[in-house]
């Protein structure tokens, strides 16, 4: 099985050193995680806690800086063009600018619940026995072993199961809870406040195929959809 994985990371090398070199010049933290996550690929493990940073990130209220650890019960602000990656465990976090969010758990090793109150975030997580929650003022999801997108509005929240599967809960109809069970982004929904029309399908928006697999590499790890046919051949790619 780790002969198979390994063969799967290396054929994607060569995407990652592409895509780095298609980001130069970006102004997200694409470029830098491409290189990071390179890295990861020859057992540099990643950094925990902050572990890549652009413009400001706070953590309980005080300016952080890349190494700084996270633990549940911290609260992570992200600043104006800001960007951070954060590793917990087996778990990572690609915070979006502007974005306020509050981790939690009943122990000290995994992440289970997360409140997003402003802005994005992309994750994915590790396996483990124990679902995760995920909260907006919109929205309830609960994941587990995911990769998932969510961007909250004062309006909406967009949530888009990348691979894996959620249970969408409205605040405004929990009864009208939706369980998705995706293989390559399919099924993104925007969640409102209605309690007649809660759940909307939506397309894919904002996220990236790279950022996943940056992200899943820091653990040599690999998506499930990078053998998905449309991913394949390119042209349908994120």
């Amino acid at each position: 099985m780790q002969g198979t994985t390994d063969a799967r990371i290396d054929r994607h090398r060569r995407r990652l050193l592409t895509a780095a070199a298609a980001l130069t010049g970006s102004a997200t933290l694409n470029l830098t995680l491409a290189i990071r996550n390179v890295l990861a690929m020859a057992n540099v493990p990643p950094v925990p806690g902050v572990n890549a940073l652009k413009g400001t990130l706070t953590i309980n209220g005080k300016p952080a800086a890349v190494g700084d650890p996270v633990a549940p019960g911290d609260t992570l602000v992200t600043g104006p063009e800001s960007e951070a990656v954060v590793v917990h465990n087996r778990d990572a976090l690609l915070i979006r600018a502007d974005t306020r969010l509050r981790i939690d758990s009943d122990d000290a090793t995994l992440i289970n619940l997360m409140r997003i109150t402003a802005g994005a975030v992309l994750s994915v997580w590790g396996s483990r026995q124990q679902a995760i929650g995920i909260t907006t003022p919109i929205a309830s999801i609960g994941i587990r072993g995911t990769g998932i997108y969510i961007e909250v509005r004062p309006d909406l929240t967009y949530a888009c199961t990348c691979y894996g599967v959620a249970d969408l809960v409205p605040v405004a109809a929990p009864g009208k809870l939706k369980t998705v069970k995706t293989t390559y982004h399919d099924a993104p929904h925007y969640i409102y406040p209605d309690p007649d029309q809660p759940l909307v399908e939506a397309p894919v928006i904002n996220h990236t195929d790279a950022e996943l697999i940056m992200l899943e590499a820091l653990f040599r790890r690999v998506p499930p959809f990078t053998e998905h046919p449309n991913y394949l051949r390119g042209g349908g790619g994120y």
